[in-house]
């Protein structure tokens, strides 16, 4: 689970599961506000795994 930078708390799997659908390269944590950007790595994991299952 992502862990926010700025405040330290987990974000639940539903949270990521949610916030992974938008298209902006930003999501905003839950608990403080504070923006997160995922990294390179993490986008070509997802499009993978979602690649996978379309698939």
């Amino acid at each position: 689970m992502p862990t926010c930078q700025k405040c330290k708390n987990k974000w639940s799997w539903k949270q990521t599961f949610k916030k992974s659908f938008t298209f902006t390269n930003a999501m905003t944590c839950p608990y403080c506000g504070e923006k997160q950007y995922i990294t390179a790595r993490t986008r070509k994991i997802s499009a993978s795994f979602s690649l996978a299952v379309f698939a």
